[in-house]
């Protein structure tokens, strides 16, 4: 690997894949692309933006086997969930709840980079893609890349036009070491929302990695930015709530992630979209790291000729997550009241499936059945993202039917009395 800065003249180089970001879809993408023959991967060029990343906790739900379990610092075998004074222990099974820290993650891929002449790095800004006739060619603020192939995770890049997020979670974190006890080990708190008043439906998140350390992490989802006071009051007063004032904190950990629904970005042939700009982002929680592996394999399976481009298609699950979204926007109060009903009346089973998107019509139905009725259906009346006109025409039309058969019936029940009456 090699590693360049930016220059001041103009450049043109060659290269058989472009990655554009090094994050972590970029980098999962660079590492099972050099798992491949070195005569189908000649070489790789990932261009970022920076060499300093925030650090960040990435968590996820898996089964044992998966591709950076060594990487893996610390796993929990049950869940929690709280909420109008109500706490459920969602014990997992078959599978764990996985953290990933960032700084792990970047260094790990960096010390393989740096073994394979492949692969480059260099740390400029993108200011523009296009495909070519024979490529694609990435603009950078001193020249340019043209390459086979372009890997794009920066959504303002490819959308036509670009479609900025509505709704954001918003989070502050602190790492804390109490001085006893406070933490029990093999459960990761997943929701918590009593804290404050919570007219905004903040919920409070915990990781402990020993009894005495943990993440503590306010989150809230919302349209709109909160100051940082507002969430350094909510920890404060939690953490005097369940663990008193004796703690210290050594980490603090803040950030944003879009909630995105849809990704209006430009279909071409050879410049596929990635990680937030491939829609890997699950709208409606936030996760990721599983679903860009996901989408990492597709990416190879297409270059082997194995499968189609890969591309987040439109699915009931993308309607499911506009329409919490438009909640969010528009009923934010509604939040906590929905979470509480999901886990309140289903097992975390089907919950983790759901949210995976893989469970079937009548497990979705079921689920909703659940929640708040008159919630969800003011969404989708409101918020418009079903066109009622033909639902209308279908329901009038069926009706006319109906009638229609009805009036027939009346008809020949009149003319089988008459005939009996003759007879």
């Amino acid at each position: 690997m090699s590693t360049t800065t930016g220059t001041h003249f103009f450049f043109k180089m060659e290269y058989q894949h472009i990655i554009i970001g090094g994050g972590c879809a970029g980098f999962q993408l660079a590492k099972t692309m050099l798992e491949l023959p070195k005569e189908s991967i000649r070489s790789i060029l990932i261009i970022e933006s920076s060499k300093v990343h925030a650090p960040k906790s990435w968590c996820f739900w898996s089964t044992i086997s998966h591709p950076y379990r060594h990487l893996v610092e610390k796993e929990w075998h049950s869940l929690g969930f709280k909420a109008y004074q109500n706490q459920k222990n969602l014990p997992l099974q078959h599978q764990t709840y996985q953290y990933i820290d960032s700084t792990s993650f970047i260094s790990h891929h960096l010390s393989l980079f740096a073994k394979d002449p492949r692969l480059t790095i260099v740390y400029k800004t993108v200011s523009g893609i296009e495909e070519t006739e024979n490529g694609c060619l990435v603009q950078c603020e001193n020249g340019a890349y043209h390459s086979e192939y372009v890997y794009n995770s920066v959504p303002h890049l490819q959308e036509k036009p670009y479609l900025k997020p509505k709704v954001w979670q918003h989070f502050l974190g602190w790492e804390i070491t109490t001085s006893e006890n406070s933490f029990d080990t093999e459960k990761a708190t997943l929701m918590d929302f009593d804290v404050d008043k919570n007219e905004d439906g903040r919920f409070i998140y915990i990781l402990p990695f020993t009894e005495k350390r943990a993440l503590v992490e306010c989150t809230v989802f919302s349209t709109q930015e909160y100051a940082l006071e507002s969430f350094e009051c909510s920890l404060r007063s939690y953490l005097e709530k369940k663990y008193s004032n004796d703690y210290t904190i050594s980490k603090i950990e803040r950030g944003t992630i879009p909630m995105m629904p849809k990704i209006n970005a430009e279909i071409t042939k050879r410049i596929i979209p990635i990680g937030t700009a491939a829609g890997c982002i699950k709208a409606s929680t936030g996760y990721s790291f599983t679903r860009n592996l996901e989408h990492t394999t597709k990416i190879i399976g297409y270059l082997q000729g194995n499968n189609k481009r890969p591309k987040y298609a439109y699915s009931r699950f993308t309607f499911y997550d506009k329409l919490l979204l438009w909640i969010i926007e528009n009923q934010q109060s509604e939040i906590k009241k929905i979470f509480y009903l999901l886990f309140k009346n289903n097992s975390i089973k089907n919950i983790l499936m759901f949210l995976d998107e893989r469970t079937s019509i009548v497990q979705d139905l079921r689920i909703f059945y659940f929640l708040p009725k008159r919630t969800f259906i003011k969404a989708l009346i409101k918020s418009k993202l079903v066109d009622l006109a033909p639902i209308k025409f279908t329901i009038k039309r069926y009706l006319g039917s109906i009638k229609t058969a009805f009036t027939f019936w009346q008809k020949t029940e009149v003319v089988s009395m008459q005939k009996n009456i003759i007879d």
